[in-house]
């Protein structure tokens, strides 16, 4: 898929249902392009391990968006940070867009999440972060993520 931006990707013929390629991932640490002109729809579960509020951001290049449910339906799933050009790996405050409000979450249930994520070259990265009650930010681990299921 040829451009930058994600309507590059969400106009595609082939999205949302005829990836490319389709892989289960260890942690929201994208993995790196095996070609140019490539996008992400990540999605599943994640479970917060503390009740409170936290805070979320992504650092893409090129286009990114984040989207978080207020429960375990996609349906509910809202934008809550988004990076309008690229960032450098990890790079978390380029763009005040990247970083999210502060959000509610219970320990024991899970919330649907979903990236989105549009490259146009090799120079590819995709991370999302979280900041947990009393943390300090981190790339969302494995161990707070199970795959989307119908």
């Amino acid at each position: 898929v040829s451009g930058v931006s994600l309507a590059d990707l969400t106009n595609s013929a082939n999205y949302p249902d005829k990836p490319s390629k389709s892989e289960m991932i260890t942690n929201l640490d994208a993995p790196r392009p095996e070609s140019a002109d490539s996008g992400h729809r990540i999605r599943g579960y994640i479970h917060p391990q503390v009740s409170g509020q936290y805070r979320f951001w992504i650092a893409s290049d090129d286009a990114g968006q984040l989207s978080l449910s207020s429960d375990d339906k996609p349906a509910n799933a809202r934008p809550i940070a988004s990076v309008p050009g690229w960032t450098p790996y990890q790079v978390w405050d380029k763009y005040p867009e990247q970083e999210s409000a502060l959000i509610q979450l219970q320990k024991g249930r899970r919330y649907y999440i979903e990236v989105l994520h549009k490259q146009g070259d090799l120079k590819e990265n995709l991370s999302i972060a979280w900041q947990a009650p009393g943390g300090s930010r981190e790339v969302i681990g494995g161990q707070y993520l199970s795959p989307w299921s119908r």
